[in-house]
């Protein structure tokens, strides 16, 4: 992005036709001669951030001047040259012929101005970006970028023993800039936010309407969206700016272009907070890209996942006492009754095989088996006893008939 728009205005720059034109030091008219505004555009098309790309011209030091300015982004050219008698005109762009000339309708509107040309710096050295300027054309903000040109030097060369000749320029559009933003993927409530540092204005985020909302402009601290704001002061003060409070000057005062970690709290959450500069001091570029994203973007997920888990070892718990509990009745109550049955049969009381307990079985297998073994061992146990009283006499049978476990060694009862 910024890059390209470097890479385009310092190309143009370098354009031998461009140079003669300035070398020769007289007035031309652009708007008839359109070449080199045909390369600007051809070249500006092929970038989809290009809003504006241009040429300023003085024919002598401090003479006549003439403007041209190409909007890729509205198909228009402005213009301004001795042709036209000083004043603005907005030439509707119609296409490009077979010579690779931009077109235009006729004839053209007269306009009070063109794009601003108040912030084409013309320093030698890098080139220079200036402050955010509005463009009610595409109602946008433009990000400018201008490198001055002096009458026989190369561009980036400086003759001190003269003023200015020219500049080349082009600029970035904010509004292509988020709309590029917005196929960034973010977290539901995480911004990610390009500041201009050097007014503290909003180029750009990922959230609409908290940057640029025409003809508005929003500054970074006090913006309308509140995680930014705290955001932008959290950042300032991160970097120790001495007017973090200031929402025009926290940022052009901080000097590192460190990249920084860290986290802030907002709204009751911790905040974390990435930075990057995209920074130049040679050519006064100074754009800070500011990630913040709430934890609970991470941890809410992370939270509801807890909380299923631990419903589940609950009710699994639960579950598992209440089998255990099942498994320890079917289990228990019958070896109790065995236990009791096989007390009875030590003191020679059969009883059971009468009560009906022998013929109930367990709804667990194992235990069934062991009832059944009991039971016929018990009978059989039984049988014996009975033949043997059979055959003893009346005592005996007296004695079984009482059924009085004390009456003797001998005292049945079936």
């Amino acid at each position: 992005m910024v890059s390209t728009a470097t890479n385009l205005t310092i190309s143009r720059g370098y354009d031998s036709d461009f140079q003669s034109i300035i070398n020769a030091g007289v007035p031309y008219s652009w708007i008839s001669h359109l070449e080199i505004v045909s390369k600007c555009y051809q070249q500006a098309l092929n970038f989809p951030f290009i809003a504006t790309a241009g040429i300023y011209y003085a024919a002598a030091q401090n003479g006549s001047q003439a403007f041209l300015g190409v909007y890729p982004l509205i198909s228009e050219i402005h213009a301004q040259d001795v042709s036209l008698g000083g004043d603005y005109y907005d030439y509707i762009l119609t296409g490009v012929n077979t010579s690779g000339i931009v077109t235009y309708s006729s004839p053209p509107s007269k306009i009070s101005t063109g794009i601003s040309i108040s912030y084409i710096n013309y320093a030698a050295g890098s080139g220079y970006w200036g402050a955010p300027i509005p463009s009610s054309g595409p109602n946008t903000y433009l990000l400018p970028f201008s490198v001055g040109i002096w009458k026989n030097m190369m561009p980036l060369q400086q003759n001190a023993s003269e003023n200015y000749r020219a500049a080349v320029f082009s600029s970035i559009s904010a509004r292509s800039i988020e709309d590029y933003m917005q196929t960034i993927t973010m977290t539901a409530n995480g911004v990610l936010a390009l500041v201009d540092a050097n007014t503290g204005y909003m180029i750009a985020s990922t959230t609409r309407n908290i940057s640029v909302s025409w003809p508005t402009i929003y500054p970074a601290i006090g913006n309308p969206n509140g995680l930014v704001s705290a955001g932008a002061s959290a950042v300032a003060a991160a970097y120790g700016s001495p007017a973090a409070s200031s929402a025009s000057g926290a940022f052009a005062a901080i000097t590192s272009r460190a990249s920084l970690n860290f986290q802030f709290a907002y709204g009751g959450d911790s905040v974390y907070c990435t930075t990057s500069w995209i920074a130049d001091s040679n050519s006064n570029l100074a754009l800070l890209l500011i990630v913040m994203v709430p934890s609970n973007d991470f941890l809410a997920p992370v939270n509801v996942s807890t909380r299923n888990a631990v419903i589940f070892i609950v009710v699994f718990t639960a579950f598992s006492f209440a089998v255990g509990l099942l498994i320890s009745w079917a289990l228990t109550v019958p070896l109790r009754w065995l236990t009791a049955s096989i007390k009875k049969a030590t003191n020679f009381d059969f009883s059971p095989l009468h009560d009906g307990f022998l013929n109930r079985r367990s709804p667990l297998s194992e235990v069934a088996v062991l009832e059944s073994s009991f039971a016929a061992m018990l009978k059989k146990f039984a049988q014996a006893i009975q033949a043997n009283k059979s055959g003893t006499g009346g005592s005996a049978s007296k004695s079984v008939m009482s059924g009085n476990p004390t009456a003797g060694t001998n005292s049945i009862r079936q």
